[in-house]
């Protein structure tokens, strides 16, 4: 973002006075706006990747640290009154099952197997700097799992994943903290494929200028207008120097063990192969001028509202069908509501959305108790035309859909605004296909008791 005062303006208008909620109209459920195919349209759309001379490449966020997966304990260690003992009392009843347990040193190790030691201590040596300083590793280098023996991280389970994939991945690009790029050149698998790995760091000038209670501009010690990173949003960029025909994204903590692979694989292809297909039918239906066929398309894959397609004409296709795309994989709530697939009223046209809980209004939080899937961040992009030219990607940003974050510093109440989200706002007026994929390629790892899941066990 801008250091002049026009940067500075704009952002305290959407910061104070711009900002707005989604307007949510109704979830998205199977055959209202998510498809489900059927176990022969699925192997079509794969046979059809497979067949295609598409370039292909991974992206994956991945500037998450340790520190998150272990809240509970440090909120113990600050004497949170919010932290359940349930939750304290499953991690040290199971740590022997963790796979960083081979990394405790045998002291430790002698003193849980007698059942008496200090709890307090032992978190400390796990997260602080003078044990295995949990807390500040990024989370892609954090040990997962446990493969015969072997401990492995996520960073290693998104490259295995991708270099066993069918096609050939012509990239693998992490998005990471800059104070971290070093621990990831040292790994071995970087240096075994490091013509193939990729590294972008969030872009200091996306960052966001911070406001006080006054709306005004706050400045450091040094004079210098305090920023801070504005979210996820800003990854938009990163994703827009990757020059692949199909760019596939995935969260760095949803990695499964090696026996998931090929059930990911197939999903992967799945929806590649749909994105590969759908462009190119849509690109011969503009060819010949067949409106028909268009509007035939769309309504198998849900791709327009219905009143879109009452009234666009084929220019109003044509030009709608030239932004990016994103075919995304959707899996079902199984009675955890959350954020999720809707569809959206953006001054009086319906499009279907990823809208997480946080951005919705309190008035329309009730909707969520509707929503029958919800986003696993597992899609497939396309971030060209119909003719394969690239396209400025912060064209079909919703800016109104950022958000406002207030902190604390030192005790005063900041302010400053967050990017809306990279699958959110930040691809608001993408052309978007939601997918049924299957439950079981959605692990990912929130805390570190989520590794405890039978699909953590390789």
């Amino acid at each position: 973002m801008s250091t002049n005062q026009d940067g500075i303006e704009l952002q305290r208008i959407r910061l104070f006075t711009a900002l707005t909620s989604p307007d949510l109209q109704e979830a998205c459920t199977l055959n209202h706006g998510i498809v489900a195919l059927t176990d022969q349209e699925s192997q079509e759309f794969q046979s059809y990747f497979n067949s295609e001379r598409q370039t292909c490449c991974f992206f994956i966020p991945s500037s998450g640290v340790g520190s998150r997966m272990f809240d509970f304990l440090q909120g113990i260690l600050a004497s949170d009154p919010s932290v359940t003992s349930e939750a304290w009392a499953k991690f040290f009843e199971h740590i022997p099952s963790f796979a960083f347990y081979e990394q405790i040193c045998p002291t430790w190790k002698d003193r849980i197997s007698g059942g008496t030691f200090e709890k307090y201590e032992f978190i400390e040596y796990l997260l602080g700097p003078d044990g295995l300083n949990f807390a500040k590793i990024p989370k892609a280098l954090f040990p997962f799992h446990n493969i015969k023996g072997r401990l492995t991280t996520p960073f290693e389970g998104h490259l295995r994943q991708a270099f066993t994939f069918p096609k050939t991945i012509c990239e693998v690009h992490f998005s990471i903290q800059g104070e971290h790029v070093s621990h990831f050149y040292k790994q071995d698998i970087y240096q075994q494929h490091k013509d193939k790995i990729t590294f972008s760091v969030q872009n200091k000038n996306t960052d966001s200028f911070v406001f006080d209670e006054f709306q005004s501009p706050v400045k450091g010690p040094d004079g210098v207008m305090l920023t801070r990173p504005s979210g996820h949003g800003a990854l938009l960029d990163n994703l827009e120097q990757l020059k692949a025909d199909i760019i596939f994204v995935k969260n760095i903590d949803n990695i499964q063990c090696v026996e998931y692979d090929s059930l990911t694989h197939q999903s992967w292809a799945s929806l590649g192969g749909l994105l590969a297909w759908i462009r190119n039918a849509f690109k011969a239906a503009i060819d010949i001028q067949d409106i028909e066929k268009i509007k035939e398309l769309s309504q198998r894959f849900s791709l327009f509202s219905t009143e879109d397609l009452q009234k666009f004409t084929l220019q109003d296709f044509s030009i709608q069908l030239n932004r990016p795309w994103r075919v995304c994989g959707m899996v079902p709530t199984e009675g955890k509501p959350g954020g999720g697939p809707f569809w959206v009223n953006t001054e009086g046209r319906l499009t279907k959305q990823i809208v997480e809980k946080s951005q919705i209004s309190p008035q329309g939080l009730h909707q969520l108790s509707e929503s029958s899937h919800f986003n696993p961040v597992f899609m497939a992009l396309c971030t060209k035309d119909l003719m394969g030219n690239p396209l400025n990607l912060n064209s079909f940003v919703q800016h109104d859909f950022g958000m406002a974050v207030k902190k604390n510093l030192s005790g005063k109440t900041i302010y400053f605004l967050e990017k809306p989200g990279l699958w959110n706002g930040s691809m608001h007026h993408w052309n978007t296909i939601f997918i049924e994929i299957p439950p079981a390629v959605f692990t990912p790892v929130k805390s570190v008791l989520d590794l405890l899941e039978p699909c953590h066990f390789c």
